[in-house]
C-alpha cells in the first residue's frame, strides 16, 4: 500500500510540475510582454501528433464571476527542447494578442481567416514583434511557420527558458522537426499550432449568453 501510495504521490508532482513550470513561464513572460493575457495551461496528450499546441479564445469562465479566460495547449514532445517550446508559446501569445486587441469589421479573428487556415498578415505583425521569425508556407495557410531568427533567442526570453527547463519528465517520443514532418491530413495541417480560430469559435459571440456560458468549463 506505501509503494502504491508513494508512486501515486510521485506521479501528482509530475503533473503539478508541469503545470507550474508553464504557469512560471506564461507569467514571466506576461512581464515583459504587457499585452500577453493570463490564460488557462494545459498540455496535451503525449499520443497527440498532430500539433505542437493550440489557443482557444474564452474557453473558460470562473465560476462566481462573468470573466472568461483563454485556453493555451502545448505539447510535452517538445519539454526536452526549451527553445522550440518556446516558439510554440509565444505563437499562441500571438493569437491571443490579436483576440484580445480585435475590433469591429476585422477580417480575421485571432489573425487566422473565418475558415481557420489562413494565418494573416496580422498573425505576421504580431509574431514578429514578440522576436519571432514569420515564414509563409503556402496560399492554404499562409504566415504560419514561426521559428526564431538567425540571431537566436532574444535576450529578453533568456528567463523565461531558464523557468522551461525545469521539466524533469519529458515524453518519450519527441516531435518530428517541423522540416521533417510530413504533411498530416487534419484540418490544422499546416500550422505548428492549431489555433481555434475558426468561424463557428468567432460566431458563439453571437450566441445566447447562456448558451455561450453553458459551453465551456467552469473553474
Amino acid at each position: 500500500v506505501f509503494d502504491n501510495l508513494t508512486k501515486d504521490l510521485e506521479s501528482q508532482q509530475y503533473s503539478s510540475r508541469f503545470t507550474a513550470a508553464l504557469e512560471a513561464a506564461w507569467s514571466t513572460l506576461r512581464r515583459i510582454e504587457p499585452d500577453v493575457p493570463p490564460v488557462v495551461l494545459l498540455v496535451l496528450s503525449a499520443r497527440e501528433f498532430s500539433r505542437r499546441g493550440h489557443f482557444t479564445m474564452e474557453a473558460w469562465r470562473k465560476k462566481y464571476g462573468p470573466s472568461l479566460l483563454h485556453e493555451v495547449a502545448v505539447h510535452p514532445g517538445m519539454f526536452e527542447s526549451p527553445e522550440e517550446l518556446l516558439i510554440t508559446v509565444l505563437h499562441e501569445a500571438a493569437h491571443a494578442i490579436l483576440w484580445e486587441s480585435r475590433k469591429d469589421g476585422d477580417k480575421h479573428c485571432c489573425g487566422v481567416s473565418f475558415r481557420a487556415y489562413y494565418h494573416r498578415k496580422e498573425f505576421r505583425s504580431t509574431a514578429r514583434r514578440l522576436g519571432l521569425d514569420v515564414h509563409f508556407l503556402n496560399r492554404r495557410y499562409g504566415f504560419c511557420v514561426t521559428t526564431w531568427p538567425t540571431a537566436g533567442v532574444p535576450a529578453k526570453y533568456r528567463v523565461v527558458l531558464e523557468v522551461l527547463r525545469g521539466f524533469t519528465v519529458v515524453a518519450s517520443n519527441r516531435l518530428p522537426s517541423r522540416e521533417s514532418r510530413r504533411r498530416p491530413r487534419n484540418k490544422y495541417a499546416g500550422c505548428p499550432c492549431s489555433a481555434h480560430a475558426r468561424w463557428g469559435l468567432c460566431a458563439s459571440r453571437m450566441m445566447s449568453s447562456s448558451v455561450a456560458e453553458s459551453a465551456v468549463p467552469l473553474i
